[in-house]
């Protein structure tokens, strides 16, 4: 037989009703004990009897009106930083007050629900949710665990902000590095970031970015860190907007800023936004020449005249001027002989993509890439000339930073994208600065890809028959360098620097490169959270629900504020396991028979049933009060929580 325990939470104290009779019966013992001639033994057992009871009963009705206090009170959330130092562990992060969700608390909540007492739910305005647990403690989760990654669910003023305020000055408080991606530009965000920087670090470690604030924002490149140049071309390609995967618009506007990027690296120049919007609008007519006057000059012996060379075989050439463009009669010199008298082994492949490029109809490629132009304008029009592109030559005395830089220091980057004056270029710097950091992540994944690495086999001659002397040097400090890599590999690829990106509004800077961050970061010591109010914001920004299932499927913990959207909540609500909850269900019956019309009988049943029911049902999201949120983690931990505010 199969016993079920079920205690409906909004039934009467009727422990405080049992704790009346029991002191009722005490007293009435204790007056007889006083003023009667009953026998003293029997009056003193029924005393002790009265006393015991009331005891049990008392804490039962005690515990059961403290239960229901919870219900209808909240506790504050103001909290000083320095509190925040007494509870921080290293190895551990600290997410505010609460309990283990379980079947348990989802029972009372059905049936709370079920009831919806009107008076309970105007006066405790959703705190009743918090106090289903009977009790909080302090909630913390294993580091380990946010290295997945980490959803933050909430819709306007639910407390993301505050969240981000406590994981934020956590990473702070371990030394690591953070960058904060914020399209909105929060001041509280942004200050409580700086003070608790400058509290624990000093302020040299504190970095701001704000395209409406330049004259306090700090200088960044984003396009300083790369692997392969390629990847600067799908750096800025990624923001041209495509209805399609394989628009032919992106697709030639990336091959255009290859050429381009391809043609900078070849001269030796670092590629840059202000460059390739110049070269995109102007043509790349002047980087044409260029390289190929440096192709002529490494080409020829040294000391040949090879203008004089390329100018004898004119004739051999049959130059004809004219090609849907103005000619320019030495550009079109360099170009026919490289194409029909240098063998086609000896070509550079950079030089034919810039020879390909310009070649282009000029009308057709303007055309092509008229959806790249209002990107490359936008950042690189008035300040954001300097903020995006800053030259060292250029005299500003401005900081200026790179988010390699960053993160090899361990500083803090506020990135405030001012979206909400002008969205356009807020979501253009947001998604850039992200396609940067995924290059970072992709760099330090890839360290130490060395001999070791790639299981060749060196061999070291060291020749110290003839010269034992070096050879032993050499000998001694390859070994050295040797002792140095192995434990560099050892101490980096066990525990990499740990890195903490905060994307604020995620649905505003979410690409290509984001996604890829989030799916190969992890390896490379990073932990990224994402904030973001709906899953139809990540819908809109990906272009397809597919494409905001796979952010959120690159994320093993979800924290979940107040959620008032229902496809956010069903998404939730069928990604977690179901739960058994118990239906008690009563019937009462009575009747006569014909034969007997003055005999009457009654029953009365009981019957307990289960039902399935989501682990974290959706109507309980759309009543968390501010502050207050679900949580499951990675290693299917699930929690009822409510975060401090960070004064």
């Amino acid at each position: 037989m199969r016993w079920f325990s079920y205690d409906y939470i909004l039934r009467p104290n009727f422990e405080f009703y049992a704790f009346c009779g029991w002191l009722a019966g005490g007293v009435g013992t204790w007056l007889l004990w006083r003023h009667s001639s009953y026998p003293v033994v029997v009056l003193y057992g029924m005393l002790m009897l009265c006393i015991v009871m009331l005891t049990f009963r008392g804490l039962g009705a005690w515990n059961r009106c403290a239960q229901n206090n919870l219900l209808l009170q909240g506790k504050s959330s103001k909290f000083a930083f320095k509190k925040l130092r007494r509870r921080f562990k290293p190895e551990q992060v600290w997410l505010g007050w609460g309990f283990a969700w379980s079947s348990a608390e989802v029972q009372k909540a059905w049936d709370i629900l079920k009831s919806a007492p009107t008076d309970l739910m105007k006066k405790s305005q959703g705190q009743w949710i918090h106090g289903l647990g009977g009790g909080e403690s302090d909630l913390r989760a294993e580091l380990k665990l946010l290295e997945g990654h980490t959803l933050i669910l909430g819709t306007t003023g639910s407390g993301k902000t505050s969240l981000f305020n406590l994981l934020i000055s956590q990473a702070i408080l371990r030394d690591e590095a953070v960058i904060i991606i914020d399209p909105k530009g929060d001041q509280e965000l942004r200050e409580n970031a700086r003070k608790g920087c400058e509290a624990h670090r000093g302020g040299d470690k504190f970095a701001f970015f704000h395209p409406a604030m330049t004259g306090r924002s700090v200088r960044i490149d984003p396009m300083r860190n790369w692997n392969r140049a390629t990847e600067l071309s799908s750096r800025v390609a990624a923001l041209i907007p495509t209805e399609a995967e394989a628009d032919p618009f992106a697709a030639f506007g990336w091959m255009a800023l290859n050429a381009i990027v391809q043609g900078l690296v070849y001269l030796e120049k670092r590629p840059n936004l202000v460059k390739l919007r110049h070269y995109i609008e102007i043509g790349p007519k002047n980087l044409v020449i260029k390289a190929l006057e440096k192709y002529y000059q490494s080409s020829f012996p040294p000391g040949t005249d090879w203008r004089a060379r390329l100018e004898a075989a004119r004739p051999e050439l049959n130059l004809q001027s004219g090609r849907g463009r103005k000619a320019v009669e030495d550009l079109d010199l360099y170009i026919a002989y490289y194409n029909n008298i240098i063998p086609q082994k000896n070509h550079e492949q950079a030089v034919d993509g810039l020879i390909t490029s310009y070649l282009h109809n000029w009308e057709h490629f303007q055309k092509m890439v008229a959806s790249l132009n209002p990107i490359l304008a936008m950042l690189t029009t008035g300040d954001m000339q300097k903020l995006l592109s800053p030259r060292d030559e250029d005299g500003d005395m401005r900081r200026t930073l790179d988010l390699k830089t960053v993160l090899d220091r361990n500083m803090v980057l506020y990135l405030g994208l001012d979206s909400l004056s002008d969205p356009t270029v807020g979501s253009a710097i947001g998604s850039i600065m992200l396609a940067d950091l995924t290059a970072v992540a992709s760099d330090r994944y890839n360290y130490l890809k060395t001999v070791l690495d790639r299981n060749m086999v060196l061999y070291l001659g060291l020749d110290s028959l003839s010269d034992p002397t070096v050879g032993s040097a050499i000998g001694s400090i390859m070994l050295a360098d040797l002792t140095a890599v192995a434990s560099d590999r050892y101490n980096f690829m066990k525990d990499p620097p740990k890195v903490n990106i905060f994307i604020d509004e995620a649905a505003e800077v979410v690409n290509d490169p984001a996604v890829q961050l989030l799916n190969k970061s992890r390896g490379a010591g990073f932990r990224v959270f994402i904030a973001t109010q709906t899953l139809a914001d990540l819908e809109v920004r990906t272009g397809s629900a597919a494409g905001a299932r796979q952010v959120l499927g690159n994320t093993n913990n979800w924290i979940i504020l107040r959620s008032i959207d229902g496809e956010t909540q069903k998404y939730i609500s069928e990604a977690l396991p179901k739960v058994a909850t118990r239906t008690l269900d009563m019937g009462y019956r009575s009747g006569a028979t014909a034969d007997a019309p003055t005999e009457f009988s009654g029953t009365y049943t009981e019957s307990l049933k289960e039902t399935e029911q989501d682990l974290m049902p959706a109507a309980l999201m759309g009543l968390l009060p501010n502050l207050h949120y679900f949580c499951r983690l990675a290693d299917g931990t699930t929690w009822k929580g409510r975060l401090p505010r960070l004064q």
